[in-house]
């Protein structure tokens, strides 16, 4: 099904048509939500984010139109719209905040405050390409070859910046234990 969804929407997309905005938010704009709320951290700004985007699509319609993956597009240009959210807002506004937030504290053993500032902590010390697949793999809980899709990268590089990640994190947050 999904299939046939983004092929409507390429078509739409060739004909210049508007509907293909309800087509696009149908078809991807719960995942593009979700990645530009754990990029920035809190909804209601992810949502006006959203918006942002949204509009840009309406406005690079032909562009759009023209990418060898639509979806990876979009998925860049969300996280340009993200990037721009965080240029427009003070620099110590908080980040995976919302994300990390619906955790259910009853199945995570003793994990308190401390320990998941330090979690937040870690992800954002990725850089960007790692922290994007971290995002999209834990919180977005994408598989490995819908993030090489979205992204536009083989599976191999999803799952090396994905194990690198897992390294990096592990470094951090056992050298911040030790502290």
């Amino acid at each position: 099904m999904a299939q046939n969804a983004e092929e409507r929407i390429v078509e739409l997309l060739r004909q210049d048509d508007p509907l293909v905005l309800d087509a696009i938010y149908d078809l991807y704009g719960e995942r593009l939500f979700g990645y530009i709320a754990a990029i920035i951290g809190k909804t209601h700004d992810a949502e006006d984010a959203l918006q942002e985007l949204f509009i840009r699509i309406a406005r690079n319609r032909s562009r759009l139109a023209e990418a060898k993956n639509p979806e990876a597009y979009l998925f860049a240009m969300a996280r340009h719209a993200a990037d721009d959210w965080f240029r427009a807002k003070p620099a110590n506004e908080a980040r995976l905040d919302d994300v990390l937030e619906p955790v259910d504290e009853t199945q995570t053993e003793e994990i308190n405050a401390d320990e998941m500032a330090m979690v937040r902590q870690a992800v954002q010390s990725l850089p960007d390409k790692q922290r994007d697949v971290v995002i999209m793999k834990c919180f977005q809980e994408m598989t490995f070859g819908e993030i090489g899709k979205a992204l536009d990268i083989s599976l191999n590089t999803v799952a090396s910046r994905y194990r690198y990640a897992l390294q990096r994190l592990k470094k951090y947050l056992t050298r911040k234990k030790k502290r």
